[in-house]
């Protein structure tokens, strides 16, 4: 079985071949999992993203329903995993995710100076995807200088959020 470390030091685009080493990954998240490492259980899915191992993150997705679902070490609730600005392979994400992309919220928050003036606003949808209790979010940042970007996150959640 792999180690955190290890494995993000070690794997990259296209290189996780086989059941076994499909396996050894389903173990690291189940150990990851039992023991609360929810940072860690972040990085890993960042780097999974990041390398496109789709299938690897389509695992640990179905491990963290799993966990959720028994209510066994499931993460904390509301829990959020920040994925970053850019996903690559957007597409293969939303399809291994089985993101619905008609959003079931939609919030907009404010990013105020210390004069109360409103810096910037940020527009966040929540999107169901194939599992009960993981949604997809983006946040999309509209400021005053144009510096207009996106931001993606998983949210574990037990129960809709609304």
């Amino acid at each position: 079985m792999y180690a955190l470390e290890d494995f993000l030091r070690i794997s990259g685009p296209g290189e996780i071949e086989g059941t076994d080493q499909l396996l050894d990954i389903a173990g690291l998240v189940r150990e990851l999992i039992e023991k609360d490492r929810y940072q860690e259980i972040s990085a890993l899915i960042r780097h999974l993203i990041e390398s496109s191992l789709y299938e690897a993150f389509s695992w640990t997705m179905a491990l963290l329903e799993e966990a959720f679902e028994e209510g066994f070490h499931a993460a904390p609730d509301g829990f959020v995993c920040d994925i970053g600005r850019s996903v690559k392979d957007y597409d293969l994400f939303i399809e291994t995710l089985g993101a619905d992309m008609n959003a079931i919220d939609n919030k907009v928050y404010k990013d105020e100076d210390e004069n109360g003036e409103v810096r910037s606003f940020f527009n966040t949808c929540t999107y169901k995807t194939q599992y009960d209790h993981i949604y997809l979010l983006s946040s999309e940042n509209f400021d005053a200088k144009d510096n207009d970007y996106i931001e993606y996150g998983l949210l574990f959640a037990k129960e809709k959020p609304l």
